[in-house]
This record gives C-alpha cells, sequence and structure tokens, in this order.
C-alpha cells in the first residue's frame, strides 16, 4: 500500500517538475521528491531521476538545481567519484561568480565529505585536499552559512579550521538553528548525531 502511495506521489511531482521547469517551485518539489524516497528507502532512485532531469532539461532551473542535488545523493549511495567529478565541474563555475559565495562554500563542504568518504575506503590517501577546502570555507568564505556549519561542528570560537583527524563524534543528538532564516528559498538544518543512522526531518 505504501509503495503504490509513494510511487503515486512521486509520479504527480515529477508531472508538476516538467510542467514548470524554470519555476523556484522546482526547488519545492526535488525537496519533497527527496523525502518521498528517502521515507521509500529508494536513494538510488532520487539519484537516477535528478539525472534524467539533467539529461533531458539542461538548461532548466531544475535541470541545473538538479545537477547540483545529485552531488550529495551520489556521495549517499557510495558513488563517491561520480560525486568529486560533478562537485569540481560545478566548482569551477561557481568560483567565477562573486555572487555565489555561499554556494561555492556549501559546495566546498560537500567536497570535504566526499573526499573523507574516499580517504576511509582508500580511495584516496591525503587530507590535504579536504584541509584546503575548510580553509577556504572558514577564511575565503568566512560570513557564509557553510563556515558557520563548519564552526559549530567543530566547536570553533576563531576563524581557524580544524584538522580533520582531530574529529570526533558527537555526544549527544543536537538540532541547530536553520540557515538562512526565515526568508530564502532554501535553508540548511545543521545536527549532530552520536552515531550513524538513517535521519529523516519533518518540516510542519
Amino acid at each position: 500500500m505504501a509503495d503504490s502511495l509513494y510511487a503515486e506521489a512521486l509520479a504527480l511531482l515529477d508531472q508538476l517538475a516538467r510542467q514548470t521547469p524554470d519555476n523556484a517551485i522546482s526547488l519545492r518539489v526535488l525537496f519533497r521528491m527527496r523525502q518521498i524516497y528517502a521515507l521509500a528507502d529508494q536513494f538510488e532512485g532520487f539519484a537516477a531521476q535528478l539525472n534524467k532531469y539533467h539529461d533531458k532539461l539542461p538548461e532548466t532551473f531544475i535541470g541545473k538545481l538538479a545537477y547540483r542535488l545529485s552531488v550529495p545523493s551520489l556521495l549517499r549511495i557510495g558513488r563517491a567519484q561520480e560525486a568529486l567529478t560533478r562537485a569540481n565541474d560545478l566548482l569551477s563555475v561557481y568560483e567565477k561568480d562573486d555572487s555565489r559565495q555561499d554556494e561555492t562554500a556549501w559546495l566546498l563542504f560537500d567536497r570535504v565529505m566526499i573526499q573523507r568518504y574516499m580517504n576511509k575506503r582508500g580511495l584516496s590517501k591525503s587530507n590535504a585536499g579536504p584541509q584546503q577546502d575548510l580553509n577556504a570555507i572558514v577564511n575565503q568564505y568566512a560570513e557564509t552559512g557553510a563556515a558557520e556549519h563548519v564552526r559549530r561542528l567543530f566547536k570553533l570560537n576563531q576563524e581557524k579550521a580544524p584538522e580533520i583527524a582531530e574529529k570526533s563524534l558527537p555526544e549527544k543528538f543536537t538540532v541547530y538553528c536553520n540557515y538562512p532564516n526565515p526568508f530564502n528559498p532554501e535553508t540548511r538544518i545543521s545536527y549532530d548525531v552520536p552515531k550513524a543512522e538513517q535521519v529523516v526531518i519533518d518540516i510542519v
């Protein structure tokens, strides 16, 4: 029963996305899709759907947004090298545009997560890349939400990037205030969990 309801909801969202590919509502559509795929434990399905939007509608708002969202989605299903390639591709564009500093900083943070994932699995053996990106977030993009997230994540009280090897797991569950807040098309919600587990956030 649940699977059929998920499929019906996804079909309706897909129809809406294709009817309004250049409308900002696409942002809400994709985030709702991601929530449904997560509830159905179908993360690969979400990554595949993002690829379809980018391949078929590459010059539209939803096509470009899908490519950006595919970075963490690919990492979520273990396709780290693809995620890294896309992150580098996007950064080559974002870093040339001063108006996209917040987007650039968050993408650098995503790249840190990708490289750490690869290091832990022996796919890469250097912390130099992640450390350089953390330094850039905290110093070059100090006023962005990503920089604030990094400072909270590593419990920093100064403009100094942490040493990656010193990062330990949080001791308790914590949810931080979303950023930016409140009148923005998207926001980030940071949280700590003391162990690896699936997290679903309901917005009411």
